[in-house]
């Protein structure tokens, strides 16, 4: 599937999937019509998700500051819950790459 394709690449480079940070939700069934990279809301999220990824690896704080929405929360891989400035502190502390 698509998401599970995108989470496991996330993880590869060692980022936390962030959900919210597209803005963009969809949901994917089982059934024939599963959305693809084609349709323009998939195409947009992975878009977002791709320049995350590029703004980590280039630690490019201001960026990731202003991708991410004020009020953005993710379940962190502990089973936390944390908000944005908990995620922000973590990248500039090294403990997210």
């Amino acid at each position: 599937m698509l998401i599970a394709s995108v989470r496991r690449a996330c993880a590869a480079v060692g980022l936390i999937f962030l959900a919210g940070v597209a803005i963009v939700t969809f949901s994917v069934s089982a059934r024939e019509d599963e959305q693809s990279e084609t349709d323009p809301r998939v195409a947009a999220a992975l878009a977002v998700q791709k320049r995350l990824q590029d703004m980590m690896l280039a630690h490019d704080i201001p960026g990731i500051e202003a991708l991410m929405a004020p009020d953005m929360v993710v379940n962190g891989p502990s089973n936390k819950v944390v908000n944005r400035d908990n995620v922000i502190g973590r990248i500039k502390a090294g403990q997210i790459s």
